[in-house]
């Protein structure tokens, strides 16, 4: 009776001293861990000012969060090629590429996100360029602000990408000269002199969208195209 009382002590003694099963258990642990990883970083506007709450993601996958007070984030990831999205309200979305072979803490460069030029800022822009900018037609070189007063502007988002705004404008204008074979509305979306017969003070109103691209060299929003 004696003897199978101790045999039946070591056999449910034994896992607890057996060093195969402790080294199984912890090399299923480290596999767990290794499959990812975390990167580590900042989002901030152009002046170096952190931009609170911006989703940050890993394209592709479920792996997502949002920069904290300071802008900054810690996000997992895979190892391998993959992109990262960040994106907020009031600013143009933008995109970084990564290429981290194995499972590490990386920390990241600071992401500049483009702030939106305000709706203002554009209207300044596109007044400053429609009224400087030169045209030819069938009388020679003339400028938009020689032959029209911008009465009014109006803008609005119609979309955006990444680093990418457009705009859609509605402009009225006020022809300024009148000529016996009509006013000629200068279309600069496609370059086309457009002729059309308008009675002298009459308003014309027309509509076109603005894309404007940002510039990571310079940091500044430029007006890449005209369109309708």
């Amino acid at each position: 009776m004696k003897s199978y009382s101790v045999i039946l002590s070591l056999v449910f003694l034994l896992p607890l001293f057996c060093p195969s099963c402790n080294k199984q258990t912890s090399s299923n642990s480290t596999k767990a861990t290794a499959d990812k990883a975390v990167i580590e970083g900042r989002v901030c506007n152009r002046d170096g000012s952190c931009v609170q709450g911006a989703k940050v993601s890993i394209k592709g996958t479920r792996f997502e969060c949002i920069t904290d007070t300071k802008g900054v984030y810690k996000i997992e990831y895979v190892p391998g090629n993959f992109y990262m999205n960040v994106s907020n309200n009031g600013y143009a979305p933008t995109e970084r590429s990564y290429q981290i072979t194995s499972p590490t803490l990386f920390p990241a460069e600071d992401i500049i996100l483009p702030k939106l030029p305000t709706t203002d800022e554009i209207e300044k822009l596109l007044v400053s360029t429609l009224s400087n900018a030169v045209r030819k037609n069938s009388f020679g070189n003339y400028a938009f602000g020689e032959w029209f007063e911008i009465k009014k502007l109006e803008v609005t988002v119609v979309s955006t990408k990444i680093d990418t705004v457009v705009y859609k404008c509605v402009i009225t204008t006020l022809a300024r000269q009148y000529m016996n074979q009509g006013y000629y509305i200068m279309d600069f979306y496609e370059d086309v002199v457009e002729n059309r017969s308008r009675e002298q003070g009459f308003n014309s109103v027309d509509h076109f969208n603005a894309r404007f691209t940002y510039d990571k060299a310079s940091m500044i929003w430029n007006l890449s195209k005209f369109y309708r």
